[in-house]
């Protein structure tokens, strides 16, 4: 057994930012080893990409790796060791250990034994590799340079900054879908024009910095931003909370009050969840649009107001005031300008890039550098946040507070993050859970429809396609022969992501056939 006394936690902190090259750990108790290992790499460019060390023992290796565990992308680990005259099984150990110090460090046992016995320990050990020796050059090669791929992937985490619009920037919504994109667009197009401008969203989803975006680049901007938040304001102070008073007119009016509708003069004014006005309320509001002016409760004269209105409210605003639960006269005034942010479920590319932009915003604020590591931003992405982008946020700040590390793991994520696994589409219409098979079903197709897409975006060139999914090209070689897309030209492959996209929208799936191509798609018959 390992005679191990490391903390399993210490010593996780990253030189972010700095220069030093991810290490690779051989760990073998045979001097032949280390040597096969150094004449594999020996004139390849690979050597300039990582440093290498060698451990003889268990031991050793942990006390190299806990120095810094998060340094080392790869770690090759014998099973068996050479103590008291006869060789001891460990190895399945040690990858215990390095996994418990660095869950993302890629592991390989190396054996000579093929036994059912050492099977089960290396399985249970939940090594990502194992290879018998002797291991060959290639595939040697092979498993370091894809470590590195994995060890950028999880540390390199830096945004691309071309995926990132110039009206993101200016709105200050980070995501890469298209509905974050179109919404910075319309904000920054609703900011040239004096018409009310309506934002329709879940609570949480960011609409009070869009509404500061359209006044902040406005010809307004210099003026005051007034926020008011409809659900907050109690009946019997709303027409003092945004008309004003004057002093004396009720009994807690010591002083006049300009009221919100003034205080935005030459501004804007920001109504926040409006569908929680009463119809008296929301025909008041609609009075004042109209008229330019109010009077303030217990005045005399009414004031000319100048304002530019921007309005948040529920999604289903319209149908609101189809049943007349919100006044349609309202409705048709202010709506004429509107945009829709959509949930972050609906939106799921955009979890893990407003998490990280979260992130730097709160490095800023404390001066303190921590990264989220890839598997904890893949739960992250599987959670359907109710409370939408306002419910990361108190996560990630969370985290920051409460978790000392540098790093923050799968497993210091809240507890019913880590407890939901799958999107609530992941259900069938009456609401139970698909099966296993139907779950990968729906899943292969939905990664063909991707393939196919970043093929038509690159004109079918492979390494552009690889690198807008974010693959290796060997990967997507692979995947296009399993599924049978390599050589079908862009007819072929409309046909087949036709025919998936039907089966989305229509809620059933057609055979794909086209006989003078020979196309046959497992899956698809």
């Amino acid at each position: 057994m390992l005679g191990i006394g490391v903390a399993i936690h210490r010593f996780e902190d990253l030189a972010f930012g700095g220069n030093m090259k991810p290490k690779v750990l051989i760990v073998d108790d045979e001097k032949l080893i280390h040597g096969s290992f150094l004449l594999a790499l020996r004139g390849t460019d690979l050597q300039e990409l990582f440093d290498i060390e060698f451990a003889f023992s268990c031991d050793e290796a942990i006390s190299l790796f806990s120095n810094n565990p998060f340094n080392y992308s790869l770690a090759f680990v014998d099973y068996q060791y050479e103590k008291n005259g006869s060789k001891a099984a460990e190895g399945h150990l040690l990858v215990k250990k390095l996994k418990e110090l660095n869950p993302c460090v890629t592991t390989v046992i190396m054996s000579g034994d093929d036994s059912e016995v050492a099977l089960k320990d290396w399985l249970d050990s939940k090594v990502d590799k194992f290879l018998y020796k002797p291991l060959s050059n290639e595939v040697i090669k092979a498993i370091i340079e894809n470590s590195l791929d994995d060890y950028n992937e999880n540390f390199i985490q830096e945004q691309n900054n071309e995926e990132i619009s110039i009206e993101q920037k200016k709105v200050g919504l980070a995501g890469c879908s298209a509905n974050i994109k179109n919404v910075s667009k319309l904000a920054l197009k609703f900011a040239k024009s004096e018409e009310p401008s309506l934002i329709l969203g879940e609570t949480g989803t960011g609409k009070e910095l869009v509404a500061r975006a359209i006044h902040n680049n406005s010809n307004r901007s210099n003026g005051p931003f007034i926020v008011v938040n409809c659900a907050a304001i109690a009946k019997s102070l709303f027409e003092s909370e945004l008309f004003g008073h004057v002093k004396g007119s009720f009994t807690d009016a010591k002083e006049d009050r300009l009221g919100k509708f003034r205080e935005a003069d030459k501004g804007t004014l920001f109504l926040d969840e409006i569908h929680h006005l009463s119809l008296d309320q929301q025909a008041s509001l609609l009075r004042v649009l109209q008229e330019k002016q109010v009077l303030p409760v217990g005045g005399k004269h009414s004031y000319d107001v100048d304002f530019k209105l921007v309005v948040a409210g529920k999604p289903n605003l319209r149908q609101l005031s189809e049943t007349r639960e919100f006044l349609p006269d309202l409705y048709f005034r202010i709506s004429s300008l509107n945009l829709t942010i959509l949930p972050l479920r609906e939106r799921p590319e955009d979890i893990v890039p407003t998490a990280l932009h979260i992130q730097r915003m709160i490095e800023k604020e404390r001066g303190v550098s921590k990264r989220l590591l890839k598997p904890a931003l893949q739960k992250l992405s599987s959670y359907n946040w109710p409370g939408n982008v306002r419910e990361l946020q108190g996560e990630i700040q969370r985290l920051n507070v409460v978790i000392e590390r540098n790093t923050i793991r799968e497993s210091d994520l809240a507890e019913q993050i880590l407890e939901q696994s799958t999107f609530s589409f992941y259900k069938t219409e009456n609401g139970s859970l698909l099966t296993m098979a139907e779950l990968e079903e729906i899943q292969k197709k939905q990664e063909v429809a991707l393939i196919i897409k970043a093929l038509k975006q690159s004109n079918n060139n492979i390494s552009k396609a690889s690198k807008l999914l974010g693959m290796r090209r060997t990967t997507l070689s692979s995947k296009m022969e399993q599924f049978g897309l390599r050589g079908k030209d862009a007819s072929i492959l409309d046909v087949i992501l036709g025919a998936i996209t039907k089966e989305k929208n229509g809620g059933h799936y057609e055979k794909v056939s086209q006989t003078t191509d020979n196309l046959s798609i497992n899956f698809l018959n």
